[in-house]
């Protein structure tokens, strides 16, 4: 495996991946189809400065995983692979077997009674790391396509390249791999506001992750449903005494989401213009046109 990423990584050009197929795209990664590794999903997340960050974050990643499954949460078999590269800063590929099911799909598919139940089976596993009190606190994106529901019952979570892990208030994860991404200038803005931090701390509060996944269901084109998600969400908050949500309030959520990552995936853009004419390296991969 370590072989077939190295080559990958000598001929790929991030700023013009025409060459590899990518199936999705994070904020600061990308999911790739790689020959040779047919049947899994090799996540490329870059953004290290040095070998010391990137060895940390796979050291994050994997004890993020082991919290998660210790707290009833199935996650996906997940191998964390770390690339230094001549020259060059490191990259981190997660390599996870590709599977189906996805929530974005039952968005779509499921009947009512299904959409209720894995609303509710999310969210539960969200209120049982959010009543944990053992440190660290951990937290996870529960939007429904960051799952696998296989088996409806006990679904398998597939996103876990941004841990969202805290210890004493403060995010484990080193939010510089997000600000790189973005221009000097206006990385030191990102950071002297608390952008990251402030983004990542919705995923610590129950309600507002349902409030995410409610928006997700936008994002996915899959709005006609939206009233039944609703209602779910509110029955499984009003059964935890959360306040419920409010249409209005899914939807200004999501707008303001949508903004901060669409203004996001706008200054990472002129960042690679830049570097593409000062003939400088550019390591992420970015997508076109996104629909939000």
């Amino acid at each position: 495996m370590r072989q077939i990423l190295e080559r990958l990584e000598a001929d790929l050009d991030p700023a013009d991946p025409h060459d590899v197929t990518v199936l999705a795209y994070g904020e600061i990664s990308a999911a790739l189809l790689v020959p040779g590794l047919e049947g899994r999903v090799c996540k490329r997340m870059s953004g290290f400065a040095d070998h010391a960050m990137a060895a940390q974050y796979c050291e994050l990643v994997t004890d993020y995983v082991a919290v998660l499954r210790d707290n009833g949460v199935r996650v996906v078999d997940t191998e964390v692979v770390l690339l230094d590269r001549p020259s060059r800063p490191p990259v981190v590929y997660l390599v996870q077997p590709l599977v189906g099911d996805l929530g974005n799909q039952i968005l779509h598919t499921a009947s009512d009674a299904e959409l209720t139940g894995s609303i509710h089976t999310v969210l539960d596993r969200v209120w049982e790391l959010h009543q944990r009190t053992a440190s660290p606190e951990v937290a996870i994106d529960a939007q429904l396509s960051n799952w696998s529901f296989t088996d409806p019952d006990d679904p398998v979570l597939l996103d876990v390249g941004t841990p969202f892990v805290r210890v004493a208030g403060r995010h484990v994860f080193d939010q510089e791999i997000l600000l790189s991404a973005v221009p000097p200038g206006i990385r030191a803005y990102y950071r002297r506001k608390g952008t990251a931090s402030e983004y990542m701390d919705d995923y610590f509060e129950p309600r507002l992750v349902a409030v995410d996944m409610l928006g997700n269901f936008i994002k996915e084109g899959a709005v006609p449903r939206l009233p039944e998600g609703i209602v779910a969400a509110n029955d499984w908050l009003s059964a935890h005494d959360l306040a419920p949500i409010e249409r209005a309030q899914v939807d200004d959520y999501y707008k303001e989401d949508a903004a901060t990552l669409e203004l996001f995936l706008r200054v990472r853009r002129l960042d690679r213009a830049a570097k593409r004419i000062l003939r400088r390296d550019y390591d992420f991969i970015l997508p076109g046109r996104v629909k939000r």
